[in-house]
């Protein structure tokens, strides 16, 4: 299986950055920190068999972390467990500012020494990927479960890089245009255009 970035936004998730951009449509910073806010779902990453959030693991991760809740009083933010289904598409992130390192990302990593590393921080601070150069190609790994490491190669890792960049733009496009008006996603757009450009400039080369 070649390397993949999968996601899913729930229609919940939709509205709320909708109802987020009529409220603060005029809040240049609320727009810089949209991704803080919003656009906040399961993220998977996977290739050649091996996922980085696997289900089992992330269901007792939530098992664990709910028993801590209850043993410090505190109420569980979900009244029951998820299904399994829901922890197969991965672990929650911003996808908002998932986009924007990736998009930082393919600017210089074709290009970079073996051992760069890029690093992608999650809102809680805690929580991060990391993607490194190497040899062969990518290495990337998380604090979530860091004893797990997905291998690609480089050229997958950049057309996988690059399906879900332009695929969560497309959705974007069709679900929530307005929301290209924040700040935080302007990577994501800037790139969305710089390849839309490529493609034009593709086209009309002479045969």
């Amino acid at each position: 299986m070649a390397f993949q970035i999968t996601w899913a936004i729930s229609d919940r998730t939709w509205e709320r950055a909708v109802e987020g951009w009529l409220r603060h449509r005029w809040d240049d910073d609320h727009g810089a920190n949209a991704g803080f806010y919003y656009l906040i779902d399961r993220v998977q990453i996977c290739a050649d068999g091996t996922v980085l959030f696997p289900a089992d693991l992330l269901r007792g991760l939530s098992l664990r972390v709910r028993a801590t809740r209850r043993s410090e009083g505190k109420r569980d933010p979900l009244p029951e467990l998820p299904p399994l289904e829901v922890f197969e598409r991965g672990y929650p992130i911003s996808l908002i500012d998932f986009a924007a390192t990736l998009a930082h990302l393919l600017g210089g990593i074709a290009v970079d020494p073996e051992g760069t590393s890029y690093r992608f921080r999650g809102d809680e601070g805690c929580q991060y990927l990391i993607f490194t150069k190497t040899t062969d190609g990518i290495e990337i790994s998380s604090s979530v479960f860091p004893e797990i490491v997905v291998n690609t190669h480089l050229d997958d890792f950049l057309h996988g890089t690059r399906e879900f960049l332009l695929g969560l733009a497309s959705e974007i496009e069709q679900r929530a245009p307005e929301l290209f008006d924040w700040k935080a996603l302007a990577p994501l757009r800037d790139y969305r255009d710089k390849m839309l450009q490529q493609s034009k400039v593709e086209l009309n080369k002479p045969t």
